[in-house]
């Protein structure tokens, strides 16, 4: 059985019967699910209901993000935090990947965020 969950903000998305995503578009384009769900797999995802403000890690600047998108941002955080700490269990490609998502999403936001 496969649930929509989301259709708003630019993401539409559904879940399989195991909780993992089946199908995702951004802005209409449909997108690989592959490298999310692997994601998904880490101790530090955690799927936002919420929407909030993410801070840049060096500069503290601010930036409005949906809930999909603080979750991949809080993701991407988590994961930025452990690789810098030794943590090499999730492959840098896997958080590039991801990590273009929310350039997809919300370009502006990623800018501030991400760059």
């Amino acid at each position: 059985m496969v649930q929509i969950v989301s259709k708003n903000v630019g993401a539409e998305y559904t879940f399989d019967e195991y909780g993992k995503f089946a199908t995702l578009k951004i802005n209409g384009k449909k997108k690989g699910v592959r490298d999310i769900n692997r994601a998904m797999t880490s101790p530090y995802w955690k799927m936002y209901s919420g929407a909030g403000i993410g801070y840049n890690r060096f500069t503290g600047a601010p930036a409005e993000l949906s809930a999909f998108e603080r979750t991949i941002f809080e993701w991407c955080m988590g994961w930025c935090s452990r690789y810098e700490r030794g943590d090499y269990s999730m492959p840098v490609q896997v958080y590039d990947n991801v990590k273009y998502i929310l350039l997809d999403l919300n370009p502006q936001a990623w800018s501030v965020l991400m760059d």
